[in-house]
């Protein structure tokens, strides 16, 4: 579907590649995964819905992810509030990815620097990784399965990205 003025949009792929993270900004705000899935179900429709009856214009793909996840953020904070939980995420950076597009650089160039550059972590610093930003758990899970203080995995992770970034160059995105 191509808004009046806008990109194309194949809505299936854009579902697909930006749920999981909508899905972690709304866990990290709500608390549990099935309600998470709910709220991104509602964002993701209210989004279709705008796009179809107002004739939204979005100038890229990076415009609707932002406006998917502000509004995945809005009604999962809106949720937490409701329910009297003080929201624990406050900005999509905080869920694991810029809410900025960065240009990626070429798959055959980043990858074995990538690979070097996680291999010198130290494997406090590699677990914590892994747990955060590929098993999608908030910090406060992380700290109850590795009896480990939450500012003390914030510091590992914070650290290790640092590192990464620091063996990547200027091509690695920002945390």
């Amino acid at each position: 579907m191509v808004a009046p003025d806008g990109v194309e949009i194949d809505w299936a792929d854009f579902f697909g590649r930006y749920r999981p993270l909508a899905v972690r900004v709304a866990r990290g705000l709500v608390g549990t995964p099935e309600r998470a899935e709910e709220l991104v179900q509602e964002a993701a429709r209210s989004l279709f819905e705008r796009v179809q009856s107002q004739n939204v214009r979005f100038d890229s793909v990076a415009h609707a992810r932002n406006s998917f996840l502000r509004t995945t953020k809005n009604l999962a904070v809106s949720h937490a509030r409701r329910a009297g939980r003080r929201p624990a995420v406050h900005s999509f950076e905080d869920a694991g990815e810029p809410i900025v597009p960065t240009p990626e650089p070429p798959a055959n160039e980043l990858g074995p620097r990538l690979a070097d550059a996680l291999a010198a972590l130290s494997p406090p610093e590699r677990e914590a990784l892994r747990q955060r930003y590929l098993e999608g758990l908030s910090y406060k899970e992380i700290a109850a399965r590795t009896a480990t203080p939450i500012s003390t995995l914030h510091a590992r992770v914070e650290a290790a990205l640092r590192k990464i970034r620091g063996r990547i160059g200027k091509d690695a995105p920002p945390a």
